[in-house]
C-alpha cells in the first residue's frame, strides 16, 4: 500500500527532527521520545516522503496504519456539509490518516473526490441534503448540524458529536415578547425549523402558536410585525443586539455531528466503528489538551 507504511519491526519508520540531532536517531532515543510530541516525516512504501505540517504523538502515529484496505473492498462514501463543517471534518479526519488530495485542488469542478489507497469517497452537499444521501444510502457516512438531523427526521444513525459548529437553537423576539410566551398565549413563530419549533411549543411547552415557515431574514419577521418570536439558531448574538431582539428561551443546544446509514452500519461495522472510535479518542484527546 502506498498509504503511511512502516518500513521496520514497528510498523513505522520516522525521522524525528529536532535542534539537537538533526536527523535519525536510534532506537532508545525512540523510546525516551515516545511521550513527547515532534514533527515527523513518514516515508510511503515507494519512498516518498510525506511531511505533515503538525506535531504529532507517538500515540496517534500508531493510527494512521490502520485504515489499508484490500482491493476487494467496496468503497466508503461520505457526505460532508458544504462550508466550514466540511473543512474542520477534514482536519479531524486528517489528524486520523484519513486524507483526500483531490479536494485540495481548489479550481477542480468534480462533485466526487476519491482516496484509491483507502477506498474511500467524499462528495459535498447542502445540509438539508445530507441526512437524504444517507439514509437512501448514496453516502455511508454524513457530517452535519443537529437541526438539520432533528428538521430532516431522517432514519439515520447519529453516532459522535463532532464538538465544532456549536450553537443555540432559541426563541427570541422583543423584550416585551417575555409576558406573551409566560401567560401561553396564542402567537405567530416564523422560523426555518418548524419541525423543531412545533415539537417546542406543542410537546415541551404546551403552548398552542401559529407558525410561519420563512426563508430568509428570520430576525425581519417581529420588527415588522409579521410575528411576536422567532424560532432560529444562535451563535454569538449580535445580529439579535443590532436588531433590538433578545433570546427569551433556549430550545436546544446545536454542534456538527456525524451520521451513518443504518444498512452501512450492519454491513461495514468493523470500517466505521474504526473511524468513530479514533475521531471520539482525538476529541477526547483534544479535551485534555485544553483542560491542561
Amino acid at each position: 500500500q502506498r498509504q503511511m507504511c512502516i518500513r521496520d519491526s514497528s510498523y513505522i519508520d520516522m525521522i524525528f527532527r529536532n535542534s539537537s540531532d538533526g536527523g535519525k536517531i536510534g532506537a532508545e532515543s525512540r523510546v525516551k521520545l515516545a511521550c513527547k510530541r515532534v514533527f515527523v516525516s513518514i516515508f510511503t512504501s515507494d519512498g516518498h516522503p510525506m511531511l505533515l505540517d503538525r506535531s504529532f504523538s507517538v500515540k496517534k502515529m500508531s493510527r494512521l496504519n490502520c485504515y489499508k484496505m484490500r482491493d476487494d473492498m467496496r468503497y466508503l462514501t461520505f457526505a460532508l456539509t458544504k462550508g466550514r463543517l466540511a473543512g474542520k471534518t477534514m482536519k479531524m479526519l486528517e489528524s486520523l490518516g484519513i486524507t483526500c488530495e483531490e479536494m485540495k485542488e481548489k479550481d477542480s469542478r468534480k462533485l466526487i473526490f476519491t482516496n484509491e489507497e483507502l477506498k474511500l469517497k467524499f462528495f459535498l452537499a447542502k445540509g438539508p441534503d445530507v441526512p437524504t444521501y444517507v439514509e437512501y444510502g448514496a453516502a455511508d457516512i454524513g457530517v452535519v448540524g443537529r437541526d438539520t438531523i432533528i428538521e430532516e427526521g431522517r432514519k439515520v444513525h447519529e453516532v459522535l458529536d463532532l464538538g465544532f459548529g456549536k450553537c443555540k437553537m432559541c426563541v427570541c423576539g422583543r423584550q416585551e415578547t417575555k409576558e406573551l410566551l409566560n401567560r401561553h398565549e396564542l402567537i405567530r413563530v416564523a422560523t426555518k425549523y418548524p419541525k423543531i419549533a412545533k415539537d417546542y411549543f406543542y410537546n415541551k411547552k404546551h403552548q398552542t402558536v401559529e407558525l410561519i415557515k420563512m426563508n430568509g431574514s428570520i430576525e425581519l419577521a417581529p420588527i415588522v410585525g409579521l410575528s411576536e418570536v422567532i424560532v432560529d439558531i444562535v451563535e454569538t448574538g449580535t445580529t439579535l443586539n443590532e436588531n433590538g431582539l433578545v433570546v427569551l428561551e433556549e430550545v436546544c443546544p446545536l454542534s456538527a455531528r456525524m451520521i451513518v446509514n443504518p444498512v452501512s452500519m450492519r454491513m461495514e461495522n468493523d470500517r466505521i466503528k474504526k473511524i468513530v472510535t479514533d475521531l471520539r479518542e482525538l476529541l477526547r484527546e483534544e479535551q485534555c489538551g485544553h483542560a491542561n
